[in-house]
């Protein structure tokens, strides 16, 4: 059976293709001997060039990773990566031998394989950097931060650490770069391709989180910055006052107190900033309230022994402040 044909190169300048990738976003990339690389983004319907960054246009061998980044090889023996789409293209092949490449690929590893035309197969030292598809740090409701990122491609035997920057002070690196950070992470985060981390300590004031990548061979990649919103501002007088007794181990006596008469919201969060139980909701009056917790969740089960967020609430501001809770004395 036959399945009918048409021409689908509308834009292309060059009629040798040497190869056709489609990558996970959907967009094809056609590699040119003459024309470079070209790009379709309505199935091959139209098409267009995305050449910036690259210096010779016959594109000898192309491959994608599975992270989604496009390689490609030129008849000049200079290897290219587009790590945005095409829109832009490093060279990789620094310290290269002058030879033609004929064919790319990867390893296990991630490490790039490049078939040449007269020395064999030539493989990178290092794995192909790590590319992060997604990086968003949010506030949670009790105050916490949560940093999330997806590994767009293999880390091998790389890690992670999760860096914090404040803003607004001396020293910054501005939103390609990171200035002075904290590190917080005590032990490196592997693995992938979703990692979750929760900042416990995070600041009231917008700050910048980055992503410091660690290869095996020592190599460090810095991804960011990803920006958390500030805490909604305090009214004077708005406060949490004591928690007692804290450690607790069964019950304690939560005091606070509210400036002004109306509308309150008492809650008690994990680490991750859900809502484990919901203490006071409703209105009560100016000066100190009190709230006993017997650390029950809200279907009456005893709360997990460790730290927890209790956030006070008033349409002015929010208060916060931890509980240690224990196990139960044998």
């Amino acid at each position: 059976m036959s399945l009918g044909w048409l021409p689908a190169s509308v834009g292309m300048s060059a009629s040798s293709v040497s190869a056709l990738h489609l990558t996970p976003a959907g967009t094809l990339f056609a590699a040119t001997q003459g024309s470079g690389v070209h790009r379709s983004t309505d199935d091959g319907a139209t098409w267009s060039a995305a050449n910036s960054g690259i210096e010779g246009y016959h594109i000898m061998a192309s491959v994608i990773h599975p992270g989604g980044d496009l390689f490609v090889g030129t008849w000049e023996t200079h290897d290219y990566r587009s790590q945005d789409g095409g829109d832009s293209w490093d060279i990789v092949s620094d310290g290269f031998p002058t030879v033609f490449i004929q064919s790319l690929g990867f390893d296990q590893h991630a490490r790039l394989l490049v078939g040449t035309g007269d020395l064999g197969v030539i493989r990178s030292v290092q794995t192909t950097p790590v590319f992060l598809s997604q990086f968003t740090a949010a506030r949670n409701p009790a105050g916490s931060v949560t940093v999330q990122w997806q590994v767009g491609t293999s880390t091998a035997a790389g890690y992670f650490d999760v860096m914090r920057e404040l803003l607004g002070g001396a020293g910054l690196g501005g939103n390609d770069r990171p200035g002075i950070c904290t590190r917080l992470t005590d032990l490196p985060l592997r693995g992938g391709p979703r990692i979750d981390f929760v900042d416990m300590t995070a600041p009231a004031q917008e700050c910048a989180y980055w992503i410091r990548f660690t290869s095996a061979q020592g190599i460090k990649s810095w991804f960011g910055q990803a920006l958390a919103a500030p805490l909604p501002l305090s009214l004077a007088g708005l406060r949490i006052d004591a928690i007692w007794p804290n450690p607790v181990r069964s019950t304690t006596s939560i005091r606070f107190t509210l400036p002004a008469s109306g509308a309150v919201e008492l809650g008690v969060y994990d680490l991750r900033g859900r809502l484990v139980r919901c203490l006071v909701r409703d209105t009560r009056i100016s000066g100190p309230n009190q709230i006993d917790w017997n650390v029950a969740d809200e279907a009456g089960n005893r709360v997990s022994s460790g730290v927890y967020l209790l956030r006070l609430e008033t349409p002015e501001g929010v208060a916060f402040r931890k509980a240690l809770v224990l196990g139960k004395r044998e």
